[in-house]
């Protein structure tokens, strides 16, 4: 508590006209200065020795348990925890021991004390519907693990309830047996068996955890029914000859080698720790543990650190590079299978069916690029649909807008990407601007435009030597470009606003109730480092879902959600490239820092929506390449290209 510093002016100011020194008025200033300092010692006082009341009338507040053995440990963990209340509380009236600290103890124990009621409260209804869960399969390994840390508070034998006399945080305590004297317990050593003591807080956390499983092969068929289209393609050929996976891994895949395709799905199924520690445990080849000394010894052994409550893993070495071999495996033998299963034209009759419709889509393809304004978006809005209700088309594949300009073809699709696809080619020839030729660019073909939206419009595209055989075969006439552009635009809806008492729709708890379970009503006494964690699990929690789909789907326009501590002082938080920072000195109220956390959410939201809803959904606001040939007479097309692609990561 801050002292006035006038309550100390025990003098009285000389006044220059008398000769003499008021003695009784400097007396009269000194007892009065006094006598409101020890009034406000005796009130600080008070104050600690009614909190200690308090808190020790809580204390006996036992849990209505039907556990007599939990209840006993209870009511032996209350009185301990009187016993120590008592013996601080007589330290701080020496004025051995700081009141700060005495503080800091007291709100420990009655927040281990709170936590330990809400598990015995809830612990019944969460043993069953979990153990339920994982009979059921429907959980993965790690959840199975993780629920077996909680299944243990269930069996009380060998435990006990013990609080840390430094801190008073409170402690479920696993004995360990005495080599000594048999049948009996002692207190394990915390450095080399940290697993064995769990905070009653972060087992009401890991009560929360919840990871479904992830069954290997169901996803590898998700990766390969997405080019399912290119391997009906390939094994009914004109030639109608079942390949192996050998043969077909020589093709391209969407304009992309088939080793870089492969690697990109592997990088999908692998892409964080608890993926790959699913694939490795569903194989029977890893199993977890939470002690790391049993983890550094067997290398098959996952690492769990659960001293926070939240899981966080520690891969052996070794240990991804097998979770990628297990899932390249997974999707060959299911592009084995779709190739096996797929049989090729059972006659001519069929393949030329197959041809009439094809001939028929170039057909629209060409209307699309050189027909009159109505005709061409009505093939492309046809064309559009078909693409987006194919069932081989993947949902952030789906197409939400199309641009046709003299310059260029643009697309976005549903995962929010602009794909640009240039309607002329470099030359490698600076621009004369005395001539009034353009050197620098050739302007490519119908044909080649006919090709290039081929690729991502069709369910199942052509080849450019297919499409040319048609054409001929068919005796199809290639238009001329349009000059004017054709566009579809489809923007999202705005993503609502957000605030610090938003309820989740599953926990129905909102940010500002969270942050105050886990932290209290203010940052007294709270490091940087678990308020950081706080904030991104609030973050990660209560953040919209379409918002967080949408920084998702879209890193090279937002970037990475992350929150940071900087020293002991500040917490950054960046949403969607928007940094925030939240200064977390002098016991914050908690309300203010979830207000600000919804702050920093809120100026993301601004950032997402402008895109969301933005009509010109080409994802750059950069000119066409005859509007910038206007201020860079000169300049080549490869020049612009390379400017139009470094505004684009901006």
């Amino acid at each position: 508590m801050a002292i006035n510093p006038s309550k100390y002016q025990i003098y009285a100011e000389k006044d220059l006209n008398r000769a003499q020194i008021d003695w009784g008025t400097v007396a009269g200033t000194l007892a009065a200065g006094l006598d409101s300092i020890r009034t406000e010692r005796e009130a600080r006082r008070q104050k600690i020795q009614d909190d200690t009341v308090d808190a020790m009338n809580k204390l006996n507040e036992v849990p209505d348990v039907n556990n007599q053995s939990l209840s006993s440990m209870i009511i032996n963990a209350s009185n301990d925890q009187k016993d120590l209340l008592q013996t601080r509380l007589d330290l701080v009236k020496r004025g051995i021991s700081n009141p700060k600290d005495y503080k800091l103890l007291m709100n420990n124990m009655q927040n281990g004390y709170k936590s330990l009621s809400t598990i015995v409260q809830n612990y019944d209804k969460y043993y069953t519907s979990k153990m339920e869960a994982i009979e059921s399969g429907t959980q993965s390994g790690l959840d199975a693990a993780v629920a077996q840390t909680v299944e243990q508070f269930g069996n009380l034998e060998g435990k006990t309830l013990w609080t840390n006399p430094v801190n008073g945080q409170l402690q479920l305590v696993t004995m360990i047996p005495d080599p000594e004297n048999p049948g009996q317990y002692i207190m394990p050593d915390p450095n080399k068996n940290p697993e064995k003591f769990q905070n009653p807080n972060n087992i009401n956390t890991i009560m929360r955890f919840n990871e479904k499983k992830k069954v290997l092969q169901d996803d590898a068929k998700k990766v390969t029914d997405t080019i399912g289209a290119y391997i009906t393609s390939f094994v009914s050929d004109e030639y109608g000859n079942v390949v192996t996976v050998e043969d077909f891994s020589k093709r391209k895949i969407g304009g992309k080698p088939f080793e870089e395709w492969m690697k990109s799905q592997i990088g999908f199924l692998t892409a964080t720790d608890n993926d790959v520690a699913q694939i490795l445990s569903n194989s029977g080849e890893y199993t977890f543990t939470f002690s790391k000394e049993e983890a550094d010894k067997d290398p098959s052994k996952i690492f769990v650190d659960n001293s926070s409550g939240k899981p966080v893993l520690e891969l052996p070495p070794g240990a991804k590079e097998r979770a990628e071999q297990l899932a390249k495996e997974a999707i060959d033998s299911q592009i084995d299978k779709k190739i096996t299963q797929t049989q090729p034209p059972s006659n001519a009759q069929q393949r030329r069916d197959d041809d009439i419709d094809d001939a028929g889509y170039i057909k629209e393809l060409n209307t699309i690029m050189t027909g009159n304004k109505t005709d061409a978006l009505a093939a492309l809005k046809r064309r559009i649909d078909t693409k987006n209700q194919d069932k081989n088309t993947p949902i952030d594949e789906q197409i939400v807008s199309f641009d046709i300009t003299d310059d260029q073809i643009i697309l976005r699709r549903r995962k929010g990407d602009p794909l640009i696809i240039d309607r002329k080619q470099d030359t490698g020839v600076p621009d004369d601007p005395n001539t009034p030729e353009d050197e620098s660019v050739n302007v490519l073909s119908t044909l080649d435009d006919i090709v290039s939206i081929n690729d991502v419009l069709a369910p199942t595209p052509l080849s450019k030597g297919k499409i040319e055989e048609l054409i001929k075969r068919e005796n199809i006439t290639l238009g001329k470009r349009r000059e004017e552009g054709v566009s579809t635009r489809t923007p999202k809806s705005e993503i609502e606003s957000f605030s610090s008492t938003t309820k989740n729709p599953i926990s129905n708890t909102s940010l500002f109730d969270d942050l105050t379970v886990e932290l209290g009503t203010d940052t007294d006494y709270d490091t940087n480092e678990r308020i950081k964690n706080e904030i991104s699990a609030g973050i990660a929690k209560h953040m919209p879902k379409e918002m967080q789909d949408e920084i998702a789907a879209n890193p090279n326009l937002y970037g990475p959600t992350t929150v940071q501590k900087d020293g002991s002082k500040k917490i950054i938080i960046t949403i969607a490239g928007i940094k925030t920072e939240i200064d977390t000195t002098g016991g914050k109220p908690i309300s203010e820092v979830a207000n600000e956390v919804s702050a920093a959410i809120n100026k993301a939201r601004e950032k997402v929506n402008k895109n969301r809803t933005n009509p010109n959904l080409s994802g750059s606001n950069f000119p066409l390449y005859r509007e910038w040939k206007k201020d860079n007479p000169g300049g080549s097309y490869k020049q612009y290209t390379e400017e139009r692609k470094a505004a684009e990561k901006n």
